[in-house]
This record gives structure tokens, C-alpha cells and sequence, in this order.
């Protein structure tokens, strides 16, 4: 069956902000020049906020582009689609790098990575089970892994929602109790795949919502409002899952006006290649802080303009090479007889 791609010009504009969040996030992490305020907000670093965004945008897509009803046979390819072949393409290019820096093949066995933990790396989720697994993790971070778990029980999610929208909330606080009174989870609060489901399903709701949620001014002032006093006051706790969610509705509401701006069109390439963004951006962050790493904060925003200049022509290579092997005659055949 085939599907309406649905396009949110708003979702582009929530999608850049958070890629771009995350490459000045990562800068941050580690340079030698703190700049405080762009690292971490009063309840929570940015990092974690730009992640829940882009765990709600996810929902939010995938309800509009599936909601009416999906083939799981085309839903799953072309899920696969929009991320391996970037990702293969990335891991591979840095992989043969360290094979060629160290000369062995295996080149992290040292360190207890086993050679079939590169099954972890084939499925995408080598950077979510670092915790717990050595292997050959390079790029795509712990929350490709997250995000590929959560297209798995999409369907799932979308048919309980269907009967009951409370349903898949009402488990997931369940699981949040759990979580928070036994020691069976051994992955930190925030990455657990229970917390994610929860900002992945707000963006379900958030689409099916979206006139009260996503439209209405109130609702996005408020949002601001609420998100603005979070960065900077205070609770005691780290919050950084709900300012995530707040950040996500403003940011799609006052997007939508940006979106009718001169700045449309950079902002949409911008969303296009958030993903290869994603990919790249970590790496290039170390690679240029081993050539150059300040201090003197004079020196420390132009160096974060290089990386991002750099992160976005890599990812936009990427990109390119990506769309070339999609339209190749070869993927077209495959597409053609897995869609059929």
C-alpha cells in the first residue's frame, strides 16, 4: 500500500535548530573554552533537550506520514532507506581510517571488543549498547540505536493508539515507577528506551493534536514561557526531557512563521541533511579540536564556525553520495520488488 508523504515546513525548522543545537552542544563538551550557558541550562545540559526534540519530531512524522494506515513491509524499508545507507557510508569511510591508522582489522580488540559485535554496528545500535557491550562503535551516538527501536514498535504504538490514546501513556508510567524503584535498569534514566518511547509518543500525540497542541498560540507561549524560566531557574532536578518537549512545541509553532521568511529555503536544506549532520558532526568536532582546541574565547566561536562549516559540507557530500546510490538502477529494483 502506498503512502502520502505528508511535508511540515514548521518540522523543518524544530529539526535544524535541534542539529545544529546538538553540533554546539558536542563543541562544548569538550572545548577548552567554556562558554557555560551554550553547554548546559539551569535543569539540564542542551544536549539532552535537542534529543527529546528530536524523539517528538520522529513521532510526529511518522504519524503524519502513516497515521491513515501502513504496509509494515514498506514502512520498515523505507525506514530502513532514510537511515542506513548514509550511516553504512559514514562508518565505513571511518572505519577503514582506524584500519589503516592501527593496520589490523580488528583494531579495537584490545579494548574487549569481540569481532561479532560488529552484528551491533550492521543493525545500527552499536552506540546505544556501548554501555554495556565493547565493540566498533564510530558515529551515530546512543540515540540512532534509540530511534531505530522505537520504528520497530511504532506500529504497535500507532494501533494502541488508535484504541485509546491513554493506553501507551499509561504503560509507560508504569515502567517509569519501575524505573525509578528498582535496579533493574542498568542504562542510564534518560536513554532508557522507557523515557524515550514517552518524548517519541508526545510527538505522536502532538500530530494527532496538533490544532490544540502545535497550532494554538496559547499553547506555544506557554510552552515558551515555561521553557524560558526552565533554562533559568533552578528546580533542584534535571528536567531537561520536559524542556525538550516544550522546546519542540514552541519551536514548531513560531517556526511555521520563519518558514514564510527569505530563510525558508537554507532552513529546509538545513532539516534535509540533519541526519548526516548527525553523523558527521562528532567526529569533525574531534578532529579539529586535535589539530586546535582554545582556550581565549575570542578564538573559541570562530573555531565553533569551522566545525559547523565543516560538519554541514561533509554531511551535504554525504548526502549527495547517499541520493546517488538511492537512484541507482540496482536500489531501484530492490525498492520496486520490496514495495511491489
Amino acid at each position: 500500500m502506498g503512502t502520502r508523504v505528508r511535508h511540515d515546513a514548521a518540522i523543518d525548522f524544530s529539526r535544524a535548530c535541534c542539529a545544529l543545537g546538538i553540533v554546539v552542544f558536542h563543541f562544548f563538551c569538550h572545548s577548552n573554552g567554556a562558554i557555560p550557558f551554550l553547554h548546559h541550562t539551569a535543569n539540564g545540559e542542551w544536549g539532552d533537550i535537542f534529543v527529546t526534540a528530536f524523539f517528538a519530531i520522529s513521532g510526529t512524522v511518522l504519524f503524519y506520514n502513516y497515521g491513515e494506515g501502513l504496509s509494515p513491509k514498506e514502512f520498515y524499508f523505507r525506514r530502513w532507506r532514510s537511515i542506513f545507507p548514509q550511516f553504512y557510508l559514514c562508518w565505513a569511510f571511518f572505519f577503514l581510517s582506524k584500519v589503516i591508522r592501527y593496520r589490523r582489522l580488528f583494531y579495537n580488540e584490545d579494548e574487549g571488543a569481540k569481532p561479532i559485535s560488529l552484528l551491533l554496528t550492521l543493525f545500527g545500535v552499536d552506540g546505544y549498547f556501548q554501555y554495556r557491550v565493547a565493540d566498533y562503535y564510530i558515529v551515530g551516538e546512543w540515540f540512532l540505536g534509540a530511534i531505530l527501536m522505537l520504528y520497530l514498535v511504532f506500529p504497535l504504538l500507532q494501533r494502541l493508539m488508535k484504541r485509546n490514546v491513554l493506553i501507551v501513556p499509561a504503560v509507560l508510567l508504569c515502567g517509569m515507577v519501575a524505573m525509578k524503584t528498582t535496579d533493574f535498569f542498568v542504562v542510564s534514566d534518560f536513554r532508557n528506551m522507557i523515557t524515550c518511547a514517552g518524548s517519541f509518543y508526545f510527538g505522536m500525540v502532538a500530530a494527532k493534536y496538533r490544532e490544540r497542541v502545535l497550532r494554538d498560540k496559547r499553547t506555544a507561549y506557554a510552552a515558551l514561557l515555561l521553557f524560558a524560566l526552565l533554562c533559568g531557574v533552578k528546580t533542584g532536578s534535571d528536567v531537561a526531557q520536559l524542556q525538550g518537549l516544550l522546546f519542540y512545541v514552541a519551536s514548531v509553532h513560531f517556526g511555521s512563521a520563519v518558514m514564510k521568511t527569505r530563510a525558508a529555503g537554507a532552513v529546509a536544506h538545513l532539516s534535509g541533511i540533519s541526519f548526516p549532520i548527525f553523523l558527521f558532526q562528532h567526529m569533525v568536532i574531534l578532529a579539529v579540536f586535535k589539530f586546535r582546541n582554545p582556550a581565549d574565547f575570542r578564538m573559541v566561536l570562530p573555531t565553533l564556525g569551522a566545525v559547523v562549516l565543516v560538519t554541514v559540507l561533509a554531511a551535504e557530500l554525504l548526502s549527495r553520495a547517499n541520493r546517488f546510490l538511492l537512484s541507482s538502477r540496482a536500489f531501484k529494483s530492490l525498492e520496486k520488488r520490496v514495495c511491489a
